[in-house]
């Protein structure tokens, strides 16, 4: 059996994937800004990890870019794959 490790702690000070909320029914994420991001089924890394991204349109002019993505137009959210259950605890 082998660990799963969280990789989503960010070392920068920007927001954790922790801090977005996942929306089961509609398989969106919310940033903290409340602000949607969605997957158009884009698989990264292993092939298994799908990509949410927000618009950046409403990245420009949040106030809360500064701590979420200081750095890019907008933020990538890097997730399991549908296939994949994920533990609840």
């Amino acid at each position: 059996m082998s660990a799963i490790l969280d990789k989503s702690a960010q070392v920068d000070g920007t927001f954790s994937r922790a801090e977005f909320t996942y929306d089961h029914d509609g398989d969106v994420y919310f940033c903290p800004g409340n602000k949607m991001l969605t997957c158009k089924g884009t698989l990264v890394n292993d092939g298994a990890t799908l990509l949410y991204r927000a618009s950046k349109y409403d990245c420009n002019g949040c106030a809360l870019k500064p701590h979420c993505c200081p750095s890019s137009a907008a933020r990538k959210v890097l997730s399991r794959a549908r296939s994949t259950k994920v533990r609840v605890t």
